[in-house]
């Protein structure tokens, strides 16, 4: 009787692991989700050509990382044009790292670029990353054709001539663990995205590639469907509740407006989207750049849009069901500088607080924390060609300095004076220190140096005898290099006794080439005047001594010298963009800017805040 019950146990607990085999349910097709504790909002910045980060508890209430600057030099990620736009990040299928796509664009250089229309653009970067702070991208040109995908040589075209493609737009990503490998690895990154090759046909269609596993290699582009109008930025995700595929897109044809497509498999059919339940919160109002994620502990989805014919423009997460229908109750975004077309990540605990560290880190205790400081200055300083990590981003987080910046490209000192007085309307005495930035544009127009001061005879009182001695008088000019200095420190000195000036010295100079009719040489090359860069720098150093005035000597103790091609990654456009249209060896990078921050950062500390 023991014998059979035990037959009996054992049977039974055969049957219980086989139903339970039977019954585990299959991976869910698409990208990795880990994570409960936090939301990224990864998105391209509608303050300009770049990529910055968001953090969240909850999924609707967030707050900037960098101050919504940007998290990486988009030169460098984006090789075509030096912008990344349309950010969309998502898990590599095996959780041990992260991917990125974006649009290779960069809007504002369109006659720079040589571009016929403002919107063209002619590729996409492929990012990875093993942390989400630092990144590495692979851009494709798609002008170069079949030569740049993996399977160029044998895969149909699309195309007969690709060096007419003019759009290559919003790529996505979404983990294909089906998909085979001519090799027979299986398992692939579906890429969709739109293209428009104005050529060889009338409007934008979606198309997908595959990515391999080093995220390096692009399959030939096929088309995914065309609905007899434009269709752009789309986002996939495979719903449980059906077992198909469901796309929001956003028509150009037709009605226009926001809608859902399903399909039975990933790359079709994908027939038309019903036109009866769709995003149509914002009446005539155009909406793009959709974003579909889901709230931990949600069944139904939110829906992400941007809509831009308002000004200002208004990023808005809306609710849908479960089958991603019956869309509702739109709010805007909260706390994010710049929203614009972007893409959304749930994020573990430890994911989250390393972010939050390395995006808002705590500022060193020190005399300046919380001293509000105004920088005026030229380009180096202008806050309008800022990204992340421009060195008063970086005195910010290091020092916790509250940056007042008056600065505009190309100032020169005398120009530095009606910053000044921008500054003093705009703050009054609401400020603890000064720091100036100038004299490389005085250099490059070749300023006359002239001098601080000219001499006369006069007759003083010493020790009770009259005697005649030499007299010095300031010279305030606007026509030499140190009559322009003396004007600008005369008035401040004056206007503001109290607090703590500071100035700085230029940086070496390399070439730069701007537009055919802004091409600056060298360091090398004396400007109009005989003149070398040393010439100003040792002036502003008299400056600081006739002033009272400590002066940081960037030009000496920073270390970054353009002359040497070893330290390009310390300069803007070292090596020029792929067409030769711009070359920039004078204005820092972002690694450049974040050794200067590190130099100053350390100046400082030996200097007074305030008196």
């Amino acid at each position: 009787m023991k014998k059979l019950t035990l037959f009996l146990c054992v049977a039974a607990l055969g049957v219980s692991a086989l139903s339970a085999k039977k019954t585990t349910p299959k991976a869910v097709p698409g990208n990795l989700q880990m994570g409960d504790y936090g939301y990224l909002y990864c998105h391209m910045s509608d303050r300009g050509q770049w990529t910055a980060f968001a953090l969240s508890r909850d999924g609707l209430n967030y707050h900037d990382l960098f101050h919504g600057d940007s998290i990486f030099s988009a030169h460098e990620m984006a090789k075509i044009e030096g912008g990344t736009r349309d950010a969309y990040i998502c898990r590599k299928f095996d959780g041990s790292g992260y991917l990125m796509v974006t649009t290779d664009m960069n809007n504002a250089a369109t006659k720079r670029l040589g571009k016929l229309e403002t919107w063209d653009n002619y590729g996409i970067d492929l990012l990875t990353s093993d942390d989400l702070m630092h990144w590495q991208s692979t851009s494709f040109d798609y002008r170069k054709g079949a030569e740049i995908f993996c399977d160029g040589a044998s895969a149909k075209s699309p195309y007969k001539d690709w060096s007419t493609i003019n759009r290559v737009w919003a790529p996505q990503i979404f983990w294909d663990a089906d998909y085979r490998w001519p090799s027979g690895e299986r398992g692939g990154y579906f890429i969709y995205y739109s293209m428009w090759n104005r050529a060889e046909e009338k409007y934008d269609r979606m198309y997908y590639s595959y990515a391999d596993k080093s995220f390096t290699r692009l399959t030939m582009p096929q088309l995914l469907f065309d609905w007899g109008y434009a269709t752009i930025d789309a986002d996939i995700n495979y719903l449980t509740t059906d077992g198909k595929y469901h796309m929001m897109i956003k028509k150009e044809g037709g009605k226009p407006g926001l809608f859902t497509a399903t399909a039975p498999a990933l790359t079709g059919p994908w027939g038309e989207p019903v036109e009866d339940d769709y995003v149509n919160f914002e009446g005539k109002k155009k909406c793009e750049g959709v974003s579909a994620f889901q709230i931990v502990g949600e069944e139904g989805w939110r829906i992400a849009y941007i809509e831009y014919s308002s000004r200002p423009r208004h990023y808005r997460i809306c609710k849908a069901d479960a089958n991603m229908r019956n869309f509702s109750d739109p709010q805007d975004i909260v706390g994010v500088t710049g929203p614009q077309h972007g893409s959304f990540m749930r994020l573990t605990k430890e994911e989250y607080d390393r972010l939050e560290a390395w995006g808002n880190p705590a500022p060193r205790a020190s005399q300046w924390n919380g001293k509000r400081v105004g920088f005026l200055g030229d380009s180096m300083t202008d806050p309008r060609y800022r990204q992340r990590n421009h060195y008063c981003d970086y005195l910010r987080d290091s020092l916790g300095i509250v940056p007042l910046v008056y600065a505009r490209s190309g100032n020169q000192w005398h120009q530095i004076y009606d910053r000044a007085n921008e500054l003093i309307k705009a703050e009054g005495d609401n400020l603890d220190a000064i720091i100036i930035w100038a004299g490389t544009n005085d250099y490059f127009h070749g300023a006359p140096m002239g001098q601080f001061y000219t001499e006369r005879d006069t007759v003083v009182n010493y020790n009770g005898k009259m005697v005649k001695r030499k007299c010095r008088d300031f010279v305030i000019s606007d026509s030499t290099f140190c009559g322009r200095i003396n004007k600008v420190l005369s008035m401040l000195r004056h206007r503001y006794p109290t607090k703590q000036i500071i100035l700085m010295t230029p940086p070496h100079r390399g070439y730069a080439n701007f537009n055919e009719t802004n091409v600056q040489p060298d360091e090398n090359v004396a400007n109009g005047q005989g003149l070398y860069i040393e010439d100003y720098v040792h002036a502003i150093k008299q400056a600081g001594e006739y002033w009272s005035m400590p002066v940081i000597d960037v030009f000496t103790l920073s270390g970054l010298y353009p002359l040497e091609p070893e330290q390009r990654m310390y300069f803007a456009e070292p090596d020029g963009y792929p067409d030769r249209s711009r070359y920039d060896r004078l204005h820092p990078s972002r690694e450049g800017h974040i050794r200067l921050g590190k130099l100053l950062q350390w100046q400082l500390l030996s200097l007074p805040a305030g008196f």
